[in-house]
C-alpha cells in the first residue's frame, strides 16, 4: 500500500511540472504577442518593401538610397547612419550645386564646398589648359630660374600677386606685391608676417627669398608628377577657397603626391598659380602654396 502512495505521489508532481511548464510558456507567448518587435531586421528602408533584408543588408540599402537621391528632403528621411546622411547631403549638393548644403554634409563639408567652388569657375579643365598652358610653362620655369625680373613681367599691372602659405587664402592678410616690387625683391631684406605655421601657430616672419624657398618653389614643381587646369588635386582638412577668392581666375595646380612612402602620401605639396585676363592677356595674382596641415 506504500508503494501504491508513493507511486500516485510521483505521478501527481510530474503532471503538475508539465502543467506549470505550459502555463508558463503560454504566459511568454501572449506576453510577446503583445509587444512590437523590435528586431533590427524588421525595419523597412527604401526600396526594400515586400521582402525582409538581413541586418547586414541596411547599411547597403541606405547607401544605395543616398546615391540615388537627389533633392534635400530625401536626405532627411535618412534618420540614423550620420555618414550616410552626410553623404547623401555631398550628393544632393553637387547635383543641385546649392554651396549652401554643404552646411550640413558634416566631415565632407570642405570637400563639399572645394568641388562646388570648381564649378563655378568660368573655364574647364580642357578649356583652361588650353589657354593658360603656355602661360604657366614661361611661369613656373621663370620661378624656377629665380628670374624676379622677368617674373614681374607677369604680374597683373593693377592687382599685383597675391603670395599665401597655405590651401586658406586669407584675402585680408596675406601681402600682396605690385610687379616693380617683385623686380628687386631679392635685394630686400626685410622680414615681413606671411601668415602663421600649421600647427605651432608662430608667425611666419622672414625675409621673401627664405619665403620664397620654403612656400613657393619648395620642390621642383616645373617637373611635378601632376598638373591640374581650374582641378584641385591635393586635398586634405583646410578649406581649400581658391576659386572663391578668385572666380573669374584660371588656376594651374603643380603637385606631387608625396615623396616619403612611410607618409603614405600625407606629405603631398602643391603650387598653385592663379591667372586673371585683363585687356586679353593673362597675369598672375596669386601664388598659394598648399600641402596637407594638421
Amino acid at each position: 500500500m506504500h508503494d501504491y502512495m508513493q507511486v500516485n505521489v510521483s505521478k501527481l508532481v510530474i503532471i503538475f511540472l508539465i502543467a506549470f511548464s505550459l502555463a508558463i510558456g503560454g504566459i511568454y507567448l501572449w506576453r510577446k504577442s503583445q509587444v512590437p518587435n523590435k528586431d533590427i531586421t524588421d525595419i523597412q528602408v527604401p526600396g526594400s518593401e515586400g521582402s525582409k533584408p538581413q541586418q547586414s543588408q541596411i547599411p547597403s540599402n541606405w547607401f544605395e538610397f543616398a546615391k540615388q537621391a537627389k533633392t534635400e528632403a530625401e536626405c532627411e528621411q535618412i534618420s540614423s547612419l550620420e555618414t550616410v546622411k552626410d553623404n547623401c547631403y555631398l550628393s544632393v549638393a553637387e547635383i543641385t550645386k546649392d554651396i549652401s548644403l554643404c552646411e550640413k554634409a558634416g566631415t565632407w563639408k570642405e570637400l563639399c564646398r572645394s568641388r562646388l567652388s570648381e564649378t563655378n569657375t568660368k573655364y574647364s579643365e580642357q578649356q583652361a589648359k588650353a589657354i593658360i598652358s603656355s602661360r604657366a610653362t614661361e611661369v613656373i620655369t621663370t620661378l624656377k630660374a629665380n628670374n624676379f625680373v622677368k617674373l614681374s613681367t607677369y604680374i597683373h599691372p593693377e592687382k599685383g600677386v597675391r603670395f599665401s602659405p597655405s590651401t586658406y587664402i586669407n584675402i585680408e592678410n596675406d601681402l600682396v606685391f605690385s610687379a616693380d616690387q617683385i623686380k628687386n625683391i631679392s635685394l630686400d631684406q626685410k622680414k615681413y608676417v606671411w601668415g602663421v605655421h600649421d600647427g605651432s601657430g608662430l608667425p611666419i616672419e622672414e625675409p621673401f627669398v627664405k619665403y620664397f624657398e620654403e612656400f613657393v618653389y619648395s620642390h621642383d614643381f616645373a617637373n611635378a608628377k601632376e598638373i591640374g587646369y581650374n582641378r584641385s588635386i591635393g586635398g586634405g582638412n583646410t578649406i581649400n577657397n581658391v576659386f572663391d577668392s578668385y572666380p573669374k581666375s584660371i588656376v594651374v595646380e603643380y603637385h606631387f603626391p608625396g615623396f616619403d612612402p612611410k607618409y603614405e602620401g600625407m606629405d603631398w605639396e602643391s603650387l598653385r598659380l592663379v591667372f586673371e585676363e585683363s585687356n586679353g592677356i593673362w597675369y598672375l595674382v596669386g601664388v598659394v602654396h598648399a600641402q596637407w596641415t594638421i
